[in-house]
C-alpha cells in the first residue's frame, strides 16, 4: 500500500455508518468522474493494484436532445404506434404454437 494513503482516514471511514459510508463513495465518484470526464468507462484500481471493476457512465435516458428531421419522423411514428407491442403472455403463446406440418 502506498505509503501517501492515511490509514486513519480508511480505519474512520471503515468504521462509519452505511449511510456516511455511501456518501462518501458518492462524492468520490463524482470526483472521479470529473477527472475523468473524457472517458466512458474508468477502471476501478485498488490501492495494492487489485482490479476491482470498471465504472461505466450511465447512458443518457430519453430522446437525444438534437435529432435530424429523419430520426424526429421515426421518433414520432414510435410514439403513435407505441401500442403495437407483444406482451410477453402473447409472445409465449406464438412461440408455443404448433409448426404446420411442411413449414420446417
Amino acid at each position: 500500500m502506498s505509503d501517501a494513503i492515511d490509514i486513519r482516514v480508511r480505519e474512520l471511514v471503515k468504521a462509519s455508518s452505511i449511510e456516511t459510508r455511501e456518501a462518501i463513495f458518492e462524492d468520490l465518484l463524482r470526483e472521479l468522474m470529473a477527472i475523468h470526464a473524457d472517458m466512458k468507462s474508468v477502471p476501478l484500481i485498488a490501492a495494492d493494484g487489485e482490479s476491482l471493476g470498471v465504472y461505466v457512465r450511465p447512458a443518457p435516458v430519453g430522446p437525444p436532445t438534437k435529432r435530424t428531421p429523419e430520426q424526429e419522423a421515426e421518433y414520432q411514428r414510435r410514439l403513435a404506434t407505441i401500442d403495437d407491442t407483444v406482451d410477453k403472455e402473447e409472445m409465449i403463446r406464438l412461440l408455443t404454437l404448433p409448426v404446420p406440418a411442411g413449414s420446417r
